[in-house]
C-alpha cells in the first residue's frame, strides 16, 4: 500500500471513531471522488482488494465468527463466509479438501469436469439453519407433501456416519438442502457424468438398468460394504473415486426400509406431479439405473458444486 493510501486509511479511522464520518459515505482511491450514495465505503484504483488467505485449520481456530465474514480458504482454494454457524463456499477453483457443513466435513472428489461430495448428505438442517423434520413413524412417512428425513432403520449411531441421511423429494426440493455453493444435481448432470464415465448419449437418455456397461462399478467404493457381486467384481470397481455406497432406501408404501448393503438410491431432479429421476447402483449389476420414482420415497442424496 502507497503511503498516502496508508495515510487516508489511518485518517478514516481516526475521523470515524469520533463520530466525524459516521454519518457519511467514504472513498478510498488515488485521486478524490464522491462515493457511491448507496457504498457505506467505496474503493477506486487500478488495483485489487485481498481478503484473508488463511488454511482450514486456521479458519476453525477463528473464535465466534460473525456472521457473513469472508476468507479466502488456501487449502481447498475456495472464497468462504460463515452463515448461520457453518462455512459455506461461495467459489472454488479447484476440487480439493473438504467442505464444513454444520459441524460435518465431507470431502470434494471431481469426476470429468464436475466437482461432487464424496460421501452421501447427512445435514439435519436446511442451508438456511432451520431444522429438517425427522419423521420415524412409518404410518406418517408416505402421507408427507413436506420435507422429511430419517435414518436407516431409525438407528442413526449405525448408519449415519458412513451411509448418510435418507431424505424425500420435498426436502430436496425446497433447494436449501446443499450446502450453500452446491446444490442436487439434475438429471442432466447426472448424465453428463455418466458421459464422462463412458455411457454413450443414447443410454444416458434411456431408462431402467440397460446403460452403458460398467459405469455403476466405476462410481461405487467400498467393496466391504457390498453384498459380493457382479458389482464389485468388475475390475473398474471403485476407479472414480465417487464412492458410492448401498445405503438402502425408505420405501413410500409403508414405510419401512430396505435394500442396506444391497442397492444405493440418488435422487435427481423432477419428473411429474408424483414422481422425481433418480439413480440407482446394485449390488449384482455393473451398470446405473434412471428411472422415475415416488416422491414419498427416502432416499440418498449426493451434492454438486455449483462451478
Amino acid at each position: 500500500m502507497k503511503i498516502q493510501s496508508f495515510i487516508a486509511v489511518i485518517l478514516i479511522c481516526f475521523l470515524w471513531r469520533f463520530n466525524i464520518l459516521k454519518s457519511q459515505n467514504v472513498g478510498i482511491g488515488n485521486t478524490f471522488f464522491t462515493p457511491d450514495n448507496s457504498s457505506l465505503l467505496e474503493i477506486r484504483g487500478n488495483k485489487g482488494v485481498l481478503f484473508p488467505r488463511i488454511t482450514t485449520a486456521e479458519r476453525d481456530a477463528i473464535n465466534n465468527p460473525a456472521q457473513s465474514l469472508v476468507i479466502f480458504n488456501s487449502t481447498t482454494q475456495c472464497f468462504e463466509t460463515y452463515i448461520n454457524s457453518s462455512w459455506q463456499v461461495i467459489k472454488c477453483f479447484s476440487c480439493q479438501g473438504t467442505v464444513n457443513y454444520f459441524g460435518i466435513s465431507y470431502t470434494m472428489v471431481p469426476v470429468g469436469s464436475q466437482c461432487w461430495l464424496k460421501e452421501n448428505l447427512r445435514t439435519t438442517k436446511f442451508n438456511d439453519g432451520t431444522n429438517i423434520p425427522k419423521v420415524i413413524d412409518p404410518y406418517i412417512w408416505p402421507t408427507l407433501t413436506t420435507p422429511g428425513y430419517c435414518w436407516f432403520n431409525n438407528d442413526s449411531l449405525t448408519y449415519s456416519a458412513t451411509y448418510g441421511a435418507l431424505y424425500n423429494w420435498y426436502a430436496v426440493n425446497t433447494g436449501k438442502l446443499c450446502p450453500i455453493g452446491w446444490h442436487i444435481p439434475s438429471d442432466a448432470e447426472w448424465k453428463t457424468m455418466e458421459i464422462y464415465l463412458g455411457m454413450t448419449q443414447i443410454d444416458a437418455d434411456n431408462t431402467g438398468w440397460s446403460r452403458g456397461t460398467n459405469e455403476g462399478s466405476k462410481l461405487a467404493g467400498n467393496s466391504s460394504l457390498w453384498v459380493n457381486g457382479a458389482l464389485e467384481l468388475n475390475s473398474a470397481f471403485g476407479t472414480s473415486g465417487f464412492t458410492a455406497l448401498p445405503g438402502g432406501y425408505r420405501d413410500y408404501g409403508n414405510g419401512q426400509y430396505d435394500s442396506t448393503n444391497y442397492l444405493g438410491r440418488w435422487w435427481n431432479t423432477g419428473y411429474d406431479a408424483d414422481h422425481a429421476y433418480a439413480r440407482g447402483i446394485d449390488y449384482n449389476k455393473t451398470t446405473i439405473n434412471r428411472t422415475p420414482i415416488n416422491k414419498h420415497y427416502g432416499l440418498s442424496v449426493r451434492c454438486l458444486r455449483d462451478n
